[in-house]
């Protein structure tokens, strides 16, 4: 055989399996998608265990949380996904030791026939007052400018009606 024979034979087989991978890849990747495709359409909801906080919230349903230890938080949530409990988790900031479970209303039984089995006492949760708008917006105000070095003080702290307000736009 000449050498020209054998190089073209070499170059035919690289090409050959060139485009053998090339469709083995474009198959998986049209396998993947139609499952995509077929998750959206039915439009799956999460059934049980660890689930995202905001996707509990988008669904629009009520949500409530209950304090208890970090300790405690893996034997919890065994339990959770064994009984498809769809719930999330929020450490404390404040108190390393407790994490909050954040789950549905409607779930609230479950979770309690959960944490009765699994003997973990749900810890006290602290009382706070509500804050106004106005409150909560000064102490970000405060919070971002201590943060940045920028003074946002607006001074519209105090309370104006709303005569007082747009006077000055008369």
């Amino acid at each position: 055989m000449s050498v020209e024979a054998e190089a073209a034979e070499r170059v035919l087989r690289m090409e050959i399996m060139l485009t053998e991978s090339a469709v083995k890849l474009a198959a998986t990747g049209t396998v993947n998608l139609a499952m995509l495709l077929i998750a959206a359409v039915r439009n799956e909801v999460h059934m049980g265990g660890r689930t995202n906080v905001a996707k509990m919230l988008e669904q629009g349903k009520q949500i409530t949380a209950f304090p208890i230890n970090t300790d405690s938080l893996t034997k919890f949530a065994e339990l959770a996904k064994k009984h498809k409990l769809a719930c999330g988790y929020i450490p404390d900031p404040q108190n390393p030791a407790t994490t909050n479970v954040v789950i549905k209303t409607e779930d609230a039984e479950l979770a309690n026939k959960i944490r009765k089995d699994a003997g973990i006492e749900i810890l006290p949760g602290k009382k706070t007052e509500r804050q106004s708008v106005r409150q909560r917006v000064a102490e970000i105000r405060k919070y971002n400018g201590a943060r940045t070095g920028i003074n946002n003080d607006y001074g519209d702290d105090e309370e104006q009606s709303d005569d007082q307000s747009y006077s000055n736009y008369e």
